[in-house]
């Protein structure tokens, strides 16, 4: 087992669920950053050497692939992703911002007015094959030769990662995980981070505005149906009465949190 894991977070792709799950399995003093307040300046400190790789077993954030080169005898290493249908992720990546009236993506928004022009004139804010440029170790990929960074990006999963995800079947791939870090704790999570039905009717996307994403996310879609598939080839090695034990307590674990939450903002 690798004694350093990078956990890359791409952009709306469940990571924070997953960042409660490594609270569970992991103490404060292996993961590094354990909240994201000055996460900056952590990444000044990475790229200055001023922490060791010692010091960490998972390093967790919105980096690209690379981030291990910051660390001096960090050899010993492998990441960790999650990759999401792109047209979902972006259509999150959009909602998201949209409710954050001081971001740029907002303010360039009321300056279109008009969805899908606003998408096809900001296809480098995050809205185009952003999982294909982050995993080949490239945060802008305006101008670069996306067929070329596809197969980067491969190359790097092939030699770098232990395991990619996909955020649509995301309880096969925590029972992966499980199974594949030997975590102590099985990993029963609460969905978090998600926009209200209400906040997802008033942003509507229609059929063009689909097919811009798309067109503008294809490297995105094939390396999100390559790992997809799988995930799902390794879903059939595992043990099926083991997993749905897993399932149907996580089920059960959910339904209780959500009455727990309930209670606790009635109580209120």
């Amino acid at each position: 087992m690798s004694k350093h894991i990078y956990f890359l977070h791409l952009p709306k792709t469940a990571g924070t669920s997953l960042d409660v799950l490594l609270k569970l399995q992991y103490s404060k003093k292996d993961i590094h950053p354990w909240d994201n307040v000055n996460f900056p300046e952590l990444q000044a400190k990475y790229r200055d050497k001023l922490l060791q790789p010692q010091e960490f077993k998972i390093l967790k954030g919105h980096y690209t692939y690379g981030i291990h080169q910051y660390f001096s005898g960090a050899e010993d290493f492998k990441y960790i992703t999650f990759l999401r249908n792109p047209v979902d992720r972006v259509k999150s990546h959009i909602r998201q911002y949209l409710r954050m009236p001081n971001s740029y993506i907002y303010k360039e928004f009321k300056k279109e007015n008009n969805l899908f022009n606003f998408i096809r004139n900001n296809s480098s804010f995050g809205l185009s094959n952003l999982q294909t440029g982050w995993i080949s170790g490239h945060n802008d990929t305006t101008g670069l030769d996306l067929d070329k960074l596809f197969h980067e990006a491969i190359l790097n999963i092939e030699k770098d990662f232990m395991y990619v995800g996909i955020v649509e079947q995301f309880d096969e791939s925590l029972f992966q995980i499980y199974k594949l870090l030997n975590w102590k704790y099985k990993p029963y999570y609460s969905a978090l981070n998600k926009s209200s039905e209400k906040e997802i009717d008033n942003i509507q996307f229609d059929n063009d505005c689909i097919k811009l994403i798309e067109d503008l996310n294809y490297y995105d879609m094939q390396l999100y149906k390559k790992y997809k598939a799988k995930v799902i080839l390794n879903h059939s090695t595992v043990n099926q009465d083991e997993y749905m034990t897993y399932i149907n307590r996580l089920k059960l674990f959910q339904k209780i949190h959500v009455a727990y939450l309930t209670m606790k903002n009635y109580i209120r």
